[in-house]
């Protein structure tokens, strides 16, 4: 073996025969409409993008849970109970909300699990 060939790279009889290329995923694309492999989509960098988002989720949520509960046991001079109790309340509610909003509004698809049909205004 010559020594000043790098490790990584093979010699030129031992590359392995061109592989065809796979089939793309049924019924898949990608936001621009092109097919997408299993090869060249997910793997870590979906998994970092995924971690990353949630992070900067949690971030948001704490830093406004913060400064509320501040402005409402401060300038309002509420409780920190009542205060905590308001905020955790409302942080939880307004995504059912917004689910009930979304399902009223579309009239393709239900995108919430309500029991009432939805109606279109």
């Amino acid at each position: 073996m010559d020594s000043r060939r790098p490790l990584l790279i093979p010699n030129e009889g031992d590359e392995p025969p061109p592989q065809p290329p796979e089939p793309p995923l049924a019924g898949v694309s990608d936001f621009r409409g092109r097919p997408v492999y299993r090869a060249t989509s997910g793997g870590w960098r979906s998994a970092l993008f995924v971690a990353m988002l949630e992070m900067g989720c949690s971030f948001s949520y704490y830093g406004v849970s913060a400064n509320l509960i501040s402005y409402l046991t401060g300038p309002l001079g509420q409780s920190n109970a009542s205060a905590a109790n308001a905020w955790s309340g409302t942080a939880r509610m307004l995504p059912l909300l917004g689910a009930v909003l979304a399902d009223s509004f579309s009239a393709a698809t239900h995108s919430s699990s309500s029991p009432a049909p939805s109606t279109s205004w």
